[in-house]
């Protein structure tokens, strides 16, 4: 059975004590969840939003993800809102499922194509639809789930090199923009019973 590598690079806007990004990774023996929140604006009440997302993840993360995706939405309601995307990686069928709302924005470098998209709205404040998609992933495929912190110009680049650590600090230094939070997950699968789901 597989299990996930991962890498994470974050920081706040520079001049803010708090992010208003947030991402909660959770691993069991048959699946992996991967969720990266941006809470809309900066600074404190940004937090507080990406933080409620971050507490109600964590206690039913064993839901599906896009009833997770509805009930955020009531939870996030007396918040600013986020923009919100969910990964549930299945080690049993070897799929990634998908559910995105807003401009978090996952990029999959897989051997059989993958697009998984995002539908437009902010979680808090009644999005229109859900979408979730399912995704076939093999071992040593790799994929990017990234904040509007991080510059869209990477997105021309091909397949990057190196541990999802070193791809995560790399995307950060090269493409963070300095007048935004940031955060960036970067997952591959692997071979192996054994968790080693967390930072390398």
């Amino acid at each position: 059975m597989s299990s996930l590598l991962i890498g994470v690079a974050e920081r706040p806007l520079e001049g803010q004590p708090v992010s208003g990004d947030a991402y909660v990774a959770i691993e069991d023996a048959a699946s992996s969840l991967i969720c990266v929140i941006d809470g809309l604006g900066h600074g404190p009440e940004a937090a507080r939003a990406s933080q409620a997302a971050v507490t109600y993840i964590r206690g039913h993360a064993a839901d599906e993800i896009e009833a997770t995706m509805r009930a955020l939405d009531d939870q996030l309601r007396s918040t600013r809102g986020a923009a919100v995307t969910i990964v549930r990686v299945d080690h049993v069928k070897s799929e990634l499922q998908y559910c995105g709302v807003g401009n978090v924005t996952l990029r999959a470098f897989f051997r059989k194509p993958a697009y998984p998209v995002n539908v437009a709205g902010i979680v808090g404040k009644r999005p229109r639809r859900y979408l979730t998609t399912r995704h076939r992933m093999e071992v040593d495929d790799t994929f990017v789930v990234y904040t509007d912190g991080i510059s869209s110009r990477w997105e021309s680049e091909s397949a990057p090199n190196g541990t999802p650590q070193a791809i995560a600090s790399d995307l950060m230094a090269r493409h963070g923009k300095a007048h935004d939070d940031l955060t960036c997950v970067v997952a591959r699968m692997t071979n192996g019973t054994s968790p080693r789901f967390g930072r390398p």
